[in-house]
Formats: structure tokens, sequence, C-alpha cells
């Protein structure tokens, strides 16, 4: 690969990580909030291959231009354009949340202070807070109370399914997921559908379980509606 084709290169990398943060499609890799950072990780790389693109055709121009090693593995380069521009790979789904417990984890700070649910049914709520409250509230404020769930399904033994989020810190690199066990009717749903579930809490779930795996809470289906995948398929 020679100066020309690195300098090109480096402006495609720039304009295929700006073109993801513009349209979205990077909250499927990291946070929202890191969108400033790409776009000027973006610009940066554009303005680099520029620069180096127009100083080596000056020096060419000049008589200046020194011979140079070719360096093949510059090539790979073209392999995270390619995934942007042409693959676009998805967010994590299934069989990513198949591999892991689905649990919350350790209480959170304020576990004997969930603020109540707001009036009315039913209420929307995140799977991580539904999870918290449900494990850990000794308030019991989903006693009582219809929820709406949003996540996408994953596979689970007999009738019932799980309805999971990922959750991440950073980016999809560190995800873990987050899952509800899912009761009642909800009819056949395949892998990695969407699905907008309003229900009741009906305890918690500690069957299927590996060692070591925190118990799921359970959410007793009412209405089930299919659903498209949010542009920010992450909680965090």
């Amino acid at each position: 690969m020679n100066r020309d084709a690195q300098s090109i290169l480096l402006v495609l990398l720039g304009a295929a990580i700006t073109r993801i943060a513009a349209d979205n499609t990077f909250e499927q890799y990291v946070r929202a909030g890191l969108r400033p950072w790409l776009i000027a990780a973006g610009v940066v790389l554009i303005a680099v291959g520029l620069y180096a693109l127009v100083r080596e055709n000056l020096r060419r121009f000049r008589g200046e231009h020194e011979p140079t090693e070719k360096l093949r593995v510059g090539w790979l380069l073209v392999l995270p354009v390619l995934a942007i521009f042409i693959v676009a790979p998805g967010a994590l789904g299934a069989y990513s949340a198949s591999r892991g417990g689905g649990g919350v984890g350790a209480a959170p700070p304020d576990a004997n202070g969930f603020s109540p649910l707001p009036a009315g049914n039913p209420v929307s709520d995140t799977v991580r807070d539904f999870s918290q409250r449900a494990l850990w509230d000794n308030a019991k404020t989903l006693h009582g109370r219809q929820i709406t769930l949003t996540g996408f399904v994953t596979p689970r033994d007999g009738t019932t399914i799980y309805l999971t989020r990922m959750m991440i810190t950073c980016c999809a690199a560190d995800a873990s997921p987050i899952k509800v066990t899912i009761t009642g009717t909800i009819g056949k749903r395949p892998a990695n559908s969407w699905l907008k579930i309003t229900g009741t809490y009906a305890g918690v779930d500690k069957a299927h379980l590996a060692d070591g795996d925190d118990p799921l809470p359970i959410l007793h289906a009412q209405t089930v509606q299919s659903v498209s995948a949010p542009t920010n398929p992450y909680e965090s």
C-alpha cells in the first residue's frame, strides 16, 4: 500500500465514523453520549488523510517524492470501512444474551429508597429498573401495578421466553444481558424479535440458573405487542 492509498483509506475511515455518528447507527455499538467524540475522531481522520494526500502529491509535483516501502498490512484498514459501509453489523441480540446469566447483580446503593412509580396503569419501565425493584425493593412498589417493558426475545425452555435488554457501560464490548422471565399467553415469538409487554410482577424465577447466577424477576403478560427495534437498543 503506497502513501496515497493510505491517505485515501484514512479519509474513508473518517467518513465512515462520521456517517454512523450522524445517522444514529453508532448507538448499536457505543453509548449515545459518545457521539461528539466519534464526530471529532471522524473529522480528524478526514483532515489527516486529506493533508497527507495533498502533501504527498505536492512533493511529487516538485520532484521531491521519496521512494517508500509499501506496507501490505495497511490494507487491513479496508476491513472496518467495508464493515460500516457494506455489512453494517447489528446490535447484540439473543445469541449474546444466551451466554450470560441475565441478573442485575448486587443491590444498588439506594436499594431501600426506590422512588414510587408514576401514578396510573400501566407504567412504562426499563428492564433494569424493573429487575432491581423486583429483587431489592423492600417497599414493594411493583405490587398491584401494571408494568410495560420493551425488549427482545431470548428463547427459554418450555412455554415462556426471556424479555431481554443488553446493558452497556461504554460500548458493546462490555455488554451484559438483563433478562425478565415472561409467563402468560404470548404465542410463538422468534429470537431477537422486539416486544412491548404489559403485565404484572409475578415473583422471582430461580429455575434454569447456573451456579452463581442471580434469580430473575417474572412478568406475567397481559398484552403483547410486536414493535420495531429502538434506535438505541441498549440500557445503561
